[in-house]
C-alpha cells in the first residue's frame, strides 16, 4: 500500500484527491495538511511514501517544504501538484528534490500513473514538457559529451529520452539491436541511472538551468 499525505490550502482540492484515490486498491491518502508547517508536524508522528505537494500555500510554501525536507532522513518522495505551468516550475522543483510535477488539470489516470511511478523510485514529467527538455538538452550537447558521453552515445541518449524503442533506434542508426542494448548499458552506467526516467532526471539536475523558462 502506498501511504500518501496531501498538502494543499484548498479543502476542495484535498477532498477531490481523496475521492479519486479512494478508488485505487494500492494507494491511500492517510493524512492531509493545509500548509507546510502542518506537514512537518505530521512527519514528526509518522512516515509516508508520497507527499503530494502544492507550491503556493500560506505559512510555508512548496519550495520551502522541499528545502526543509533535505534535512529529513526518512522523508517521503514528493510529487508536485500545482496550477502553475510545468514549463515554468517543473525543472526548478525537480532540481530542488521533487520526484515529479503534475498540473492540477491532469486527469485521474495521469495522477495515478505519476504516483505509482514516483513510489517505485522513478520520476514523472509530462510528455509535453519532456519534448521541450529534449530540445534544451540538445543545446547542451558539448557539455554532456565532454563530461560523460561520446558523440555516438549522445545521439542515442536523446533518442532514448524521446521514447524511441530499441528497434526504432537500431533502424534509425543502422545498428543491430544488440549494439543498441550495449549502448543503453554504457549510457546508464556512465550516468549512474537505472531507467529512462532516471536518465531524464539526471540530465535535468545536472545540465539544465533552474531559471530557464521552457516555452
Amino acid at each position: 500500500m502506498i501511504n500518501i499525505i496531501t498538502a494543499d490550502d484548498h479543502a476542495i482540492i484535498r477532498h477531490g484527491l481523496k475521492q479519486m484515490i479512494s478508488e485505487e486498491v494500492n494507494m491511500k491518502i492517510v493524512d492531509e495538511a493545509e500548509n507546510g508547517l502542518q506537514i512537518f508536524e505530521l512527519l514528526e508522528k509518522k512516515s509516508y511514501d508520497i507527499l503530494i505537494l502544492d507550491i503556493c500555500m500560506p505559512d510555508m510554501g512548496g519550495m520551502e517544504v522541499l528545502n526543509k525536507l533535505k534535512n529529513y532522513e526518512n522523508k517521503p518522495k514528493v510529487l508536485m501538484l500545482s496550477v502553475l505551468p510545468d514549463a515554468h516550475y517543473a525543472v526548478r522543483m525537480i532540481k530542488m528534490g521533487a520526484s515529479g510535477y503534475l498540473n492540477k488539470i491532469a486527469d485521474i489516470d495521469k495522477l495515478v500513473f505519476a504516483i505509482n511511478k514516483v513510489a517505485s523510485g522513478g520520476y514523472y514529467i509530462s510528455q509535453s514538457l519532456t519534448k521541450k527538455l529534449i530540445s534544451m538538452l540538445k543545446l547542451k550537447k558539448d557539455i554532456i559529451v565532454n563530461e560523460k558521453l561520446n558523440n555516438w552515445e549522445f545521439e542515442i541518449l536523446w533518442m532514448i529520452i524521446s521514447g524511441k524503442s530499441v528497434n526504432e533506434i537500431a533502424d534509425a542508426l543502422m545498428l543491430s539491436t544488440a549494439e543498441v542494448n550495449k549502448q543503453y548499458s554504457n549510457i546508464f552506467m556512465k550516468m549512474n541511472v537505472d531507467d529512462v526516467s532516471g536518465l531524464l532526471h539526471h540530465c535535468i539536475v545536472n545540465y539544465l538551468p533552474v531559471d530557464f523558462t521552457y516555452v
